[in-house]
């Protein structure tokens, strides 16, 4: 049998009160000499029996919201609160703690010329087009995936225990998903299209510098035109960033 969370209180300050009454009959008859005192083993019962229940109804409801707090905390502190992927800070620790045996490979996601956005429709609608792009993201990877937001209109993927024939064939599903579905926002069409940046992580190699050099693929897509992948090559293209 399963119990919620509620269920389990009401459970709890049952268990409680039964033991809190059981303690006191035995201390009392420990203290009378016996437990044949009507007078003595009354207020034993009755008193756990009426306090008992609301100081432990209390305590484990108090409990309750300490747990759901953290819990919400947690959220805040492992998603970001505009888009709901993943936060950077959660990003670089998973990352960081995953196997360094095992393929994975590392992609940077850039919307491109989202400045105009802002500068054409307001923020309010730059707001809205990185939901909708982080949304177009996250639907085209795998639950084992992390799509996080690294700042501005930059995301970052880590695809752990994956070849990078199977990440680009991911990048180019998220490019072209992006560039067919643009935003609705009041009647007007905002149209989206994005530069990914491919990049292994080899075995011992720390996810910042992976990173980096997923950046530099990144630069060489928009270098190139934009609303396109470009995966990395042995030639270092340089840190400049274009947006």
């Amino acid at each position: 049998m399963r119990f919620d969370s509620q269920s389990k209180v009401y459970l709890a300050v049952f268990l409680t009160t039964a033991a809190s009454v059981v303690m006191s009959i035995l201390i009392t008859g420990i203290l009378q000499g016996g437990f044949d005192d009507p007078e003595a083993m009354a207020p034993a019962t009755i008193v756990p029996l009426l306090v008992a229940p609301l100081v432990s109804f209390w305590g484990f409801s108090q409990s309750r919201k300490i747990e759901q707090l953290n819990a919400e905390l947690s959220n805040l502190l492992n998603h970001d609160p505009l888009t709901n992927v993943r936060s950077r800070s959660y990003f670089f620790d998973a990352a960081s703690k995953g196997s360094a045996d095992e393929a994975a490979v590392v992609l940077m996601v850039d919307a491109d010329h989202f400045k105009n956005i802002n500068d054409t429709f307001g923020h309010h609608a730059g707001d809205k087009a990185l939901q909708h792009f982080s949304e177009l993201i996250s639907n085209q990877c795998r639950k084992s995936d992390i799509v996080a937001r690294l700042g501005g209109e930059e995301f970052g993927i880590y695809m752990p225990k994956t070849e990078v024939s199977t990440a680009r064939a991911v990048a180019e599903r998220i490019r072209a998903e992006i560039y067919a579905n643009p935003l609705q926002l009041d009647g007007s069409e905002i149209s989206l299209s994005t530069s990914i940046g491919v990049a292994v992580r080899q075995p011992g190699e720390q996810i910042e510098s992976a990173l980096k050099r997923a950046d530099f693929a990144l630069y060489h897509a928009k270098e190139s035109g934009r609303n396109r992948v470009t995966v990395e090559t042995p030639v270092e293209l340089g840190s400049k960033q274009v947006h």
